[in-house]
């Protein structure tokens, strides 16, 4: 054993090892373009220098024994081999990062493709356990005005069909009341719905979720939005994102809850963040070549697929997106916990959040991932509820982006990869993040973050494009503010001229009023 660990110790063999290692990094960094190459060709010099420099200076005492030479170990070369050992260390973990980082990357970036849940469902109490069970059964759906939805739901009864061999009787009723009613009083054995639909059915029945049960869910699988792909180390571009309040797979269709336009300029370093209501009372596009399909709230466009909510915006502000960031928000926000919390300044004064009942003082808070999560979600303090909640999950990204870049951040990727990876995803391809990578590594660019709000009058609506309307007093929407729409525009091409854009304190106050009345708005 002791010659072993001589051996495993000796100058020849830390050099063998550290010289492996440091080829691989070397090969794993060229091939997923981890750094700018000027870096990258001083760490090729660095790893491929060090190990014979160690090599010379853990070279020992020449001593002759029985006739023959060798080299004795002194203070100086064991010292010399403790750091070999620990650099060896490093590169192993440097290795380990790399791919780890390049993992990533992949698992969330070049997403073409997302999927729409159906569920088909039956009171708690009914015998069926399967689709296999529901032979015989009548099977209602609700109606819809869009004619991709209604050939969605086409699709789903041809499966149900399939899986029962057999053509199903269906029911088609025009309203969540008249639904669920029929369902309830037997008139049919189950009801297919999309799982988009499920907070409307139960508003309609507050028990909706403990008195039924799911027998089968179906999928659907849409196109999402196609890469507008630009130089995003050089030109400005606007990435959209899109998060959903609930837990869940990233890769299903969902409504969205905050609706964020990032305008990113690697010029100028700054980033605009424009805030659009998910109630914003809009004109509603499948697509980007696609006629309206009448008006909405801008959260019900992500029923027809995240291109569906980027196309409403592109209309809305007169431009093209580039890309989407989807995310979950609820698991996002592990991110938080991952880097040690963030810290917030709170301008309104102390409150209490309806989530948890946690106190949040005036001034600076620092919030671990549930009373963040609380914080952004929180509405009802204010009079001004909603457009207070934009502000404040503007504030809590441009907190995250702070302690992501701080060293407690980048010495935390591996646990906020861990905490992200399955709760985001981007069309943006692998190699356009790299870029990005090494041009904050290249520029150490620090970021000038601004944000605007785009803000309107409270109204009750009763008629909607893709859903049917179960309130006869309507139901809240935002109608949009021309004035605030244009301001926004008018940062945006500032923006994309590489103008630095100021958003005035002013502007700020205009959509952020804490005291305002928001009396149509349902507690």
């Amino acid at each position: 054993m002791k010659t072993f660990i001589k051996m495993l110790f000796s100058r020849r063999v830390l050099f063998g090892i550290q010289m492996a290692i440091s080829l691989i990094l070397l090969l794993v960094l060229g091939i997923n373009k981890f750094l700018p190459l000027k870096y990258y060709i001083i760490v090729v010099i660095i790893l491929l220098v060090l190990p014979f420099l160690f090599y010379r200076l853990e070279r020992g005492k020449r001593r002759y024994e029985d006739g023959k030479s060798h080299h004795k170990d002194t203070p100086a070369t064991i010292t010399a081999k403790f750091f070999h050992v620990l650099l060896c260390a490093v590169l192993v973990f440097a290795n380990y990062y790399v791919i780890i980082t390049n993992g990533f990357i992949n698992s969330i970036s070049n997403k073409t493709s997302a999927n729409v849940k159906y569920s088909v469902i039956t009171l708690k109490e009914d015998e069926a356990v399967s689709i296999n069970d529901t032979s015989g059964y009548t099977f209602g759906y609700l109606t819809s005005s869009n004619t991709t939805e209604t050939n969605r739901l086409n699709q789903i009864v041809t499966k149900v069909n399939n899986d029962l061999n057999t053509t199903v009787e269906t029911s088609a009723k025009d309203s969540y009341k008249n639904i669920l009613s029929a369902l309830y009083e037997g008139d049919v054995g189950a009801i297919i719905i999309n799982e988009t639909d499920r907070d409307n059915y139960i508003k309609v029945k507050p028990k909706f979720n403990k008195e039924t049960k799911v027998i089968k869910n179906y999928y659907i699988k849409i196109a999402t939005s196609k890469a507008k792909r630009t130089e995003v180390t050089t030109k400005p571009f606007h990435i959209l994102i899109s998060g959903i309040d609930t837990y869940g797979k990233i890769d299903e269709v969902s409504l969205s809850d905050v609706n964020i336009l990032a305008t990113v300029n690697p010029e100028t370093k700054q980033v605009l963040l424009t805030s659009i209501p998910r109630d914003y009372y809009v004109d509603i596009y499948e697509n980007a070549k696609s006629r309206t399909i009448g008006k909405d709230k801008l959260t019900h466009s992500a029923k027809n697929g995240i291109s569906s909510t980027q196309a409403t915006i592109e209309k809305l502000l007169g431009l093209d997106i580039n890309y989407y960031l989807k995310m979950n928000y609820t698991s996002f926000l592990k991110v938080i916990d991952a880097i040690g919390g963030i810290d917030i300044y709170n301008p309104y004064g102390e409150f209490t959040t309806r989530v948890n009942f946690y106190k949040i003082k005036a001034g600076w808070n620092h919030f671990d991932s549930k009373h963040a999560l609380a914080f952004v979600r929180e509405r009802h303090s204010f009079g001004n509820g909603d457009r207070i909640r934009m502000q404040n999950q503007q504030m809590m990204i441009k907190a995250i982006v702070k302690k992501m870049t701080s060293a407690a951040g980048l010495t935390n990727l591996n646990n906020v990869f861990n905490a992200v990876a399955d709760s985001m995803e981007t069309n943006m391809s692998g190699n356009e993040i790299k870029s990005l990578i090494n041009f904050e590594i290249d520029t150490a660019a620090v970021w000038d973050i601004q944000s605007y709000h785009l803000d309107g009058t409270n109204q009750r609506q009763k008629v909607f494009a893709m859903v049917k309307s179960f309130n006869p007093n309507g139901l809240y929407v935002m109608m949009p503010s021309q004035q605030t729409i244009t301001t926004a525009k008018g940062y945006i091409n500032q923006m994309m001229r590489n103008e630095r854009v100021k958003v005035s304190i002013k502007d700020e106050k205009a959509v952020a009023d804490p005291k305002a009345n928001d009396k149509y708005r349902k507690k």
